[in-house]
């Protein structure tokens, strides 16, 4: 990409210029070491949430057999209650993934991928201020 380095007109503004391109690759640099962390837990707590819900599905499969099978009212009733607190627990996790899953994951890698292009360009002002200060 072309810069108007040109338009800095002294060595003060040529250091000055990349002081302040200095200060803002810092903070992305931040940013992306943050964003990433929160990539790396967000796949971490996907990964659990599946693991979550294939025991509750295998539960609730439980659950339905046994109720296939049992003639005691009293029993039957607690089952029926076990059942529908796995139901509410497996919608739960399922919510939690449609929020937090891979579409949120996905969302966060394009971050990164933007901070990393960001920090390229800004690589990019730092060589052309400094031909443009050489020349001065």
């Amino acid at each position: 990409m072309n810069f108007s380095v040109e338009k800095l007109t002294s060595i003060e503004e040529c250091d000055a210029m990349t002081a302040l391109v200095n200060k803002l690759t810092e903070k992305l640099s931040v940013a992306e070491s943050v964003d990433r962390l929160a990539s790396e837990r967000m796949a971490e707590r996907a990964s659990q949430r599946q693991l979550d819900l294939l025991k509750v599905t295998a539960e609730l499969e439980s659950i339905d057999a046994q109720l296939g099978v049992v003639s005691d009212p009293q029993t039957r009733k607690e089952l029926t209650y076990d059942k529908m607190v796995r139901q509410a627990k497996k919608y739960g996790l399922e919510s939690k993934d449609d929020q937090g899953g891979v579409n949120a994951l996905l969302l966060k890698e394009v971050e990164i991928a933007s901070i990393a292009g960001e920090q390229e360009l800004y690589g990019d002002l730092l060589a052309a201020i400094a031909t443009h200060k050489a020349s001065l």
